[in-house]
């Protein structure tokens, strides 16, 4: 399908920069009003931003090639690029939306740490509309996003809910108020079994390969497997340990750390990457007890006060299996999984619907680069 007469083909190179962002150690925030973005997008916050309005941040190092945007100004750390005003001339929003379609994710050439060179970014073709359509595009996608987010604060009541149950049951791990028995992640681990990273280095994606869970994927306490990346199988094969069986809890120790997820059945034969952790429990109530006290405040902050930096803060194997749990006996256990069951299958319902609306604002995505959304009169109920 040709392009209107006033659309152009460019490469992103042609319509923006991308800047440089500037390092804000953990240590040397002060907590304020200005988000602090990291690849993987918000790691915190501080009392002056870096930017002056408006940006677009692009993943670096780590999470490469995410995209997140930001409406007011905030501080991208150097781990990321960013896109401000005053480095393109295209609608910022427009761009955050046009980004992901990029394949960004994929241009890694960095050996050990996983890395966005710019020049291949610049280097990536797309279909360029006028500002007046870009804006008109902008109104659509924002419509279903704002679906899509209503959804998704919808999952985070049910995930609450969770954590208010949990702690009506059994209080503040940190100050076991029931007095349960207490022991470490690495004991209560399957005894045939040890808690383990992942794949190293995966490689490029492998479009027939086997499925890798990233800590990106770990969404709900569930794997979302909507973006699955896949590796060649004679890559994954020397990484067996970590393949997935079904009995596992996972962890991220890069990026997202400490988000949690229970594997599924249809993660089955997955493997998983570097930055996540699988801990094998085979005991179902036991499992479903401990991925819930792992979400908990105060695992949470143990798991920040115990992160390692060399290139980027990690949660090491060492300080996970050393995480001490609370034991109830496993009467109580069962029972909170009981209680759980009815909003699992609630949260389930609203990812099912937020899943729906995710294909569709991809779709519509795709449209738009074609200059093909508006071949209905309103994309959203075509």
């Amino acid at each position: 399908m040709s392009l209107p007469s006033a659309w152009s083909r460019v490469t992103l190179g042609e319509i923006c920069e991308f800047k440089y962002g500037k390092s804000l150690p953990a240590k040397s925030r002060i907590p304020g009003d200005f988000h602090v973005y990291g690849s993987n997008g918000v790691v915190g916050t501080h009392v002056k931003p870096f930017t002056s309005g408006p940006v677009v941040v692009i993943g670096r190092k780590g999470s490469f090639g995410e995209i997140h945007y930001s409406k007011n100004p905030c501080w991208p750390i150097d781990t990321t690029y960013y896109i401000d005003v005053n480095s393109t001339q295209c609608d910022l929003k427009w761009l955050s939306y046009v980004l992901p379609s990029l394949g960004l994710t994929t241009l890694n050439r960095a050996a050990a740490i996983p890395g966005l060179n710019r020049e291949d970014a610049y280097r990536q073709p797309l279909s360029l509309p006028p500002l007046a359509e870009q804006r008109r595009i902008v109104q659509v996608l924002e419509r279903v996003d704002a679906l899509r987010s209503k959804r998704q604060q919808a999952v985070a009541l049910l995930d609450r809910l969770t954590q208010s149950i949990f702690l009506e049951m059994f209080g503040n791990p940190r100050e076991n108020p029931n007095g349960w028995p207490v022991d470490s992640l690495a004991n209560l681990a399957d005894s045939d079994d040890r808690i383990n990273y992942g794949v190293v280095q995966p490689g490029d994606d492998f479009s027939e390969g086997v499925p890798l869970v990233r800590v990106g994927d770990l969404s709900g306490g569930r794997v979302d497997r909507s973006a699955i990346k896949r590796i060649a199988p004679q890559i994954e094969a020397k990484y067996s340990r970590s393949r997935l069986r079904g009995n596992e809890i996972l962890v991220g120790c890069v990026g997202s750390i400490g988000s949690v997820a229970l594997v599924g059945k249809s993660d089955v034969g997955s493997n998983i990457a570097r930055a996540v952790a699988r801990i094998p429990i085979s005991d179902v109530p036991l499992r479903e007890y401990l991925a819930e006290h792992l979400r908990s405040a105060s695992v949470q902050q143990y798991f920040r006060d115990e992160l390692r930096t060399v290139a980027q803060p990690t949660l090491n194997i060492k300080q996970l299996s050393e995480t001490v749990v609370m034991v109830p006996p496993v009467k109580v256990q069962v029972d909170f999984g009981t209680r759980i069951a009815e909003v699992r299958r609630q949260k389930h319902r609203q990812s099912v619907h937020r899943s729906l609306l995710d294909s569709l604002f991809i779709s519509l995505q795709h449209r738009a680069l074609r200059d093909e959304l508006w071949v209905n009169a309103d994309p959203i109920t075509a």
